[in-house]
């Protein structure tokens, strides 16, 4: 099993990014299927060459690993941690197709605060 050296403080897209990389230096086929481990569980199987991983905590580091037939590469990938969490709804969004929310979801950008989450 091939390890990377942790890669910390980066959003998911690019460790991910760099574990497809290095899985290519496994020796992977392009047509084997390939497993996802989190933190040694699986999360996803098949021979997709991009996914998403959904759940995840902000500000919590993660070991993503790769599989591909016996070959195997993990990185550590840190998400981006948040303040706080604002709803549209809180200023006003209807959300249901009908009403223009255009100014609730404008006002909501304006007061959300850095690392904060709409």
């Amino acid at each position: 099993m091939k390890r990377l050296h942790s890669v910390k403080r980066m959003g998911l897209l690019v460790g991910l990014l760099l574990l497809c990389a290095a899985l290519g230096g496994c020796g992977a086929k392009d047509d084997a299927a390939a497993r996802v481990l989190l933190d040694g569980a699986p999360v996803k199987e098949g021979r997709e060459n991009v996914f998403s991983l959904f759940g995840l905590k902000p500000g919590e580091t993660y070991a993503v690993t790769l599989c591909v037939g016996s070959d195997a590469c993990t990185v550590e990938i840190t998400t981006k941690g948040e303040r706080c969490a604002i709803s549209v709804k809180d200023f006003g969004a209807k959300g249901d197709g009908a009403t223009v929310d255009t100014t609730a979801i404008h006002t909501s950008i304006l007061a959300l605060p850095e690392k904060g989450r709409l």
